[in-house]
């Protein structure tokens, strides 16, 4: 009795080891249409525009310098308020084979300016990783606890997300 009951446990914890490996992203689509499906899902209230991300704007929307964009992102979409008083920002960005995508969200993380918008400043700022895939959203925070929600229902798999809330003074 106590060999069948180690056998099970021993299956069981290896189960449990293999669980987590391979774990891939459910996204599908270009990143702009990850974006749109985002916002769609989150019923997020603002008027938003959706549109590629030009390399020369890179660390405006990202934090990422030129450079790092370049060498790092294979395709990359924002969508942003299209009232410039609303402090709102989402990123998707697939990044090339090869590249360690947490290492790209947290880039992102640390250099994100989240007072671009200069007269206002976005309250909560939450990065995340699905395989190839890093996304970002700043904006308001009740904004943000909706759409980060819907951003890891819609991945599947996730990884370890890195937010921040901002006090204005």
């Amino acid at each position: 009795m106590k060999k069948i009951i180690s056998v099970l446990l021993v299956m069981v914890l290896a189960l449990g080891v293999f669980a987590g490996c391979g774990a891939k992203t459910e996204l599908e689509g270009t990143t702009t249409e990850i974006l749109e499906k985002i916002n769609e899902d989150a019923k997020v209230e603002l008027m938003v525009e959706t549109k590629d991300i030009p390399t020369e704007q890179a660390e405006y929307f990202t934090g990422l310098t030129e450079e790092d964009f370049t060498a790092s992102i294979e395709s990359g979409s924002v969508s942003e308020a299209m009232i410039g008083s609303q402090p709102h920002s989402m990123v998707m960005l697939k990044v090339k084979d090869g590249v360690d995508a947490e290492a790209i969200a947290k880039n992102v993380f640390d250099n994100i300016d989240t007072r671009k918008w200069i007269c206002v400043s976005a309250e909560s700022l939450y990065v995340n990783t699905s395989g190839d895939y890093v996304f970002m959203v700043m904006s308001f925070v009740e904004i943000v606890d909706s759409i980060a929600p819907a951003f890891e229902t819609l991945a599947g798999s996730v990884g370890d997300a890195q937010t921040r809330v901002d006090t204005v003074e």
